[in-house]
C-alpha cells in the first residue's frame, strides 16, 4: 500500500488475487488469499481504510454478473459483496450504473469482469469515470483491458527533470 501526497489523503492498493482451475490446491490458494486481504483491509486504521483506492485484477465477478458464469464458488462472490458491505464503493458500477462490462475476454468469447476499482467512503464522492480502455488487450499487450479511474482530488506533483542532458524527459 502506498500513500500519495494528495488533498485528500488517498492511499493505493494495487491487488492480484490469484486465479484458479477446479483442483484443490489452487482453490484453496485463492480462498487464502482473499481471505487473508480481506482481513488485512479490516484491520486498517480508519484515516487509511476511508481514503483507500483498491485496484487490479481480483479474478471474481459479481453475484449478479451478465451472463453469471458456471463455476464460481461463494466465497468468490463474497469478495466484491464484503467490499461493499465495509464501505468501499465500486467505481465503474457507480459511473455506469447498469452497464456491463468485461475486462476480458475468454477464448469462447465470453466476457467477464475481473478487473475493478474500489474507493473507500471519504473518496466516493471524489470518483469522475471509471472506464475499460480494450486497446491493451486487442494490441495483445495483456490479456485484460486496462481500467481507468479519475477522481477529483489535487496532488503534489514534482517537477520532472531531464536527468541525462539529452533534452528529452524520460517516461519512467
Amino acid at each position: 500500500m502506498a500513500a500519495l501526497d494528495t488533498q485528500p489523503r488517498t492511499w493505493f492498493l494495487a491487488v492480484y488475487v490469484p486465479s484458479r482451475d477446479r483442483g484443490q490446491t489452487k482453490t484453496v490458494r485463492k480462498q487464502t488469499f482473499i481471505a487473508s486481504l480481506l482481513e488485512a483491509l479490516e484491520a486498517l486504521p480508519a484515516e487509511q481504510h476511508d481514503h483507500l483506492v483498491i485496484g487490479g485484477d481480483y479474478n471474481v465477478i459479481a453475484a449478479d454478473h451478465d451472463p453469471l458464469h458456471p463455476g464460481f464458488l461463494p466465497f468468490e462472490f463474497a469478495m466484491l459483496a464484503t467490499l461493499e458491505a465495509r464501505g468501499f464503493l465500486d467505481a465503474h458500477s457507480h459511473c455506469s450504473p447498469g452497464v456491463h462490462a468485461y475486462s476480458w475476454i475468454g477464448r469462447t468469447g465470453d466476457g467477464y469482469r475481473y478487473d475493478y476499482f474500489h474507493v473507500g467512503p471519504t473518496l466516493a464522492g471524489l470518483v469522475r469515470s471509471c472506464t475499460y480502455l480494450h486497446e491493451t488487450r486487442q494490441e495483445k499487450l495483456t490479456d485484460h483491458a486496462a481500467v481507468q479511474l479519475v477522481m477529483d482530488v489535487k496532488a503534489a506533483l514534482l517537477p520532472c527533470t531531464d536527468p541525462t542532458g539529452s533534452g528529452e524527459l524520460p517516461l519512467f
